[in-house]
């Protein structure tokens, strides 16, 4: 119980230190995973975007990502458990990529569409 309350404090810090920054968290994750949008959706995806649809996406990917971090949480501790450590910690890091990888889809899909 002690374990899920201190991730839902990091995650509340994090959206709040996130909102200061102006959505630069959400830029970074967005910066990071176009690279898996271009080759998806092809090289000129991005150019696909209204020019003004970066900032919200930023602000959006910053508000949501941290949300990630208590599903990992769940999963890796209390879900889906493997035996070690190193597991549980892997599993964490990946269902916290697996989550910035679908907001990243997401938020691209709603701002070349919307």
């Amino acid at each position: 119980m002690r374990g899920i309350i201190i991730v839902i404090i990091v995650a509340a810090l994090c959206v709040s230190c996130g909102t200061v920054a102006l959505g630069l968290p959400g830029a970074i994750i967005f910066a990071i995973n176009s690279p898996l949008i271009q080759i998806i959706f092809g090289p000129t995806a991005l150019e696909q975007l209204p020019p003004d649809s970066m900032w919200p996406i930023a602000i959006v990917i910053t508000l949501l990502w941290p949300i990630g971090l208590i599903i990992g949480y769940l999963v890796a501790y209390h879900g889906l458990s493997p035996a070690s450590r190193s597991g549980r910690i892997g599993l964490w890091a990946g269902v916290i990529l697996g989550w910035n990888a679908i907001l990243t889809f997401g938020c691209y899909y709603l701002g070349r569409t919307g």
